[in-house]
C-alpha cells in the first residue's frame, strides 16, 4: 500500500538496506512481512492456526455467541482477539464484518503481536478514516479489551502496573459511539 505523507513535513528519506530490514523495519514484533495481513494474497482461513482450548478461547466462543449476520463489529486487543479466531473456526467470517481499529475491514484479524491487521481483509482504510467511521455510528457491536474491570464496573484501560501507563486507545471513541 502506498503511503502518503506531504511533502512539507519530509525532512529527508532514510533507505534501509535489505540486509537490516529485520532489524530496523518489520512488519511486526514477529514478523518480517505477510503478504496475506497487507493485502497482497489472500489465504485459506483454514490455514490459520486455531486457539488451543483454554479459558480465553472460553470466553471468545461465549462472546461469539453474540454475533449476528449481517453487522459491523470492532474488536479490541486481548480477550476480544479470540473472537476473531473463533468466528473463523465456526465460518461465521462471510456473514459479519470485523473491524480494527488500525482500519481493517472484513477478513480475520489477527492476534497477539500481530494485532491490527487483517487475513483477507476486505478493505483498509486510514486509521483517522476508521474513527470517523465508528464515531459516525457505523458500528453495530464492539467487544472491547481492559485492564481491570471492578465488581462495581468501573474499567481500567490505561494502567497495566504502577509503572506502566498505555492511554486508552480507541476505547472511550468506540464504547461511547456503539
Amino acid at each position: 500500500r502506498a503511503v502518503g505523507v506531504p511533502g512539507a513535513m519530509v525532512d529527508c528519506v532514510c533507505v534501509v538496506e535489505e540486509s537490516e530490514h529485520d532489524v530496523y523495519h518489520p512488519m511486526s514484533y514477529t514478523k518480517r512481512s505477510d503478504p496475506v495481513l497487507y493485502g497482497k494474497i489472500r489465504s485459506p482461513v483454514e490455514d490459520v492456526p486455531k486457539m488451543q482450548l483454554n479459558e480465553r478461547k472460553i470466553i471468545a466462543r461465549r462472546a461469539s455467541f453474540a454475533l449476528k449476520p449481517g453487522k459491523v463489529i470492532n474488536l479490541g486487543i486481548g480477550l476480544p482477539e479470540g473472537i476473531a479466531s473463533v468466528a473463523g473456526e465456526e465460518g461465521q467470517l462471510q456473514y459479519v464484518t470485523l473491524t480494527t481499529e488500525p482500519g481493517v475491514f472484513g477478513g480475520l484479524p489477527a492476534s497477539g503481536k500481530e494485532f491490527g491487521p487483517s487475513s483477507n481483509a476486505d478493505a483498509l482504510v486510514e486509521m483517522n478514516e476508521m474513527f470517523d467511521f465508528y464515531d459516525g455510528g457505523g458500528l453495530d457491536m464492539c467487544f472491547l479489551g481492559a485492564a481491570q474491570i471492578s465488581p462495581q464496573g468501573d474499567v481500567n484501560v490505561s494502567r497495566m502496573s504502577a509503572e506502566k501507563l498505555i492511554g486508552p486507545g480507541g476505547f472511550i471513541d468506540i464504547s461511547q459511539s456503539t
